[in-house]
């Protein structure tokens, strides 16, 4: 769902979601709870034709802030993470993920650097899946065009090492996302182009994946930290490797609440 597909994201998290955003954030302790039934087109994310399938995740999050001087903080995080799918219980996961950022605010623009450690498992917790670590940075800018509309692209560069060994990457991504907020409502449209290149094949041609997806959300926030969404995202995966090939529509009702200490 699109927990999965996108929350997960550390580095472009930012972006897609505080496009409204101005102050920055308070420092102390926050616990944040993601939860919400949610559908996708390519549960088991393989190329050809695959049967949909629902699922049920649950993100769970607390994060420590410390403002450092003015515009600047550092972050550290840890994130729990369960996806259950109903029939298709090959494509469900369980993840932790510990990361620790630093952002910098400067004349409108947010500079974010962010390292993250990952762990996970399959739907059942009987094997374990992938383990790897992160190291991103990343630009953003939000621009008003109006009192209540905006517009934030995000460019973001990125280095990933895989325990197993069995490969690294070099990753790029930029997104776009236009915001409009109307009294509780906040309506969101946004698109992201991501480039993956492994670097673990000195003889054969390197795997080169090329991404692009878009989606449109709406946000009600009947008080601060307190919000019920409903997202429908389209991403798709070209790739020089054939089994990397893949598209996917997903569809999630979401519901966060986050406690601030």
């Amino acid at each position: 769902m699109a927990i999965r597909r996108s929350v997960v994201i550390l580095a472009g998290a930012l972006a897609a979601s505080g496009a409204l955003a101005q102050t920055p954030p308070q420092a102390g302790f926050s616990l944040s709870f993601t939860l919400g039934p949610g559908w996708s087109s390519n549960p088991l994310d393989v190329a050809g034709r695959t049967k949909g399938d629902g699922s049920f995740g649950l993100d769970l999050a607390l994060r420590h802030r410390w403002n450092l001087w003015e515009g600047a903080g550092f972050t550290l995080g840890l994130t729990g993470f369960s996806e259950q799918f109903f029939r298709e219980t090959g494509g469900g996961t369980n993840r932790l993920v510990g990361s620790a950022s630093f952002s910098q605010s400067w004349q409108g623009f947010t500079f974010l650097l962010n390292a993250a450690a990952r762990t996970s498992t399959n739907q059942q917790l009987s094997a374990h899946d992938t383990a790897y670590q992160d190291l991103t940075a990343s630009v953003s800018r939000t621009w008003t065009i109006q009192p209540d509309l905006t517009l934030t692209p995000t460019i973001g560069f990125g280095r990933r090492f895989y325990q197993d060994g069995s490969e690294d990457q070099y990753r790029a991504r930029f997104a776009l996302v236009l915001a409009r907020k109307w009294e509780k409502w906040t309506f969101r449209l946004g698109g992201s182009l991501g480039w993956t290149l492994e670097d673990k094949t000195p003889i054969l041609p390197r795997i080169n994946d090329r991404s692009y997806g878009a989606f449109v959300s709406s946000t009600y926030e009947w008080e601060r930290d307190r919000d019920i969404a409903l997202r429908l995202g389209y991403s798709r995966t070209l790739s020089s490797y054939q089994p990397n090939r893949t598209k996917t529509f997903t569809l999630a009702p979401q519901v966060s609440t986050t406690f601030r200490f």
